[in-house]
């Protein structure tokens, strides 16, 4: 990124600490997260049989323990 001139640390509006990057991230942050779906579903057309075992192990700690994970922050 540095060497194709797409990141300049230099440049004061990609200050981490900038009110401009700040407001960004927090706007990010309000947004609803990915459905932990697309982990599955994003790649391949047709998914292989192991991806599809873990979906359902997913499928089945979430069911069991999804309090622990504040869910209410994802699409679902």
């Amino acid at each position: 990124i540095l060497g194709g001139g797409g990141w300049d640390p230099l440049d004061p509006r990609l200050d981490p600490g900038s009110p401009q990057v700040m407001e960004a991230f927090e706007a990010a942050e309000r947004k609803p997260k990915p459905s932990p779906q697309l982990l599955f579903s994003d790649v391949y057309r047709e998914m292989p049989p192991n991806l599809r075992r873990q979906q359902a192990q997913l499928e089945r700690h979430l069911q069991h323990y999804g309090e622990h994970y504040n869910l209410e922050h994802f699409q679902m």
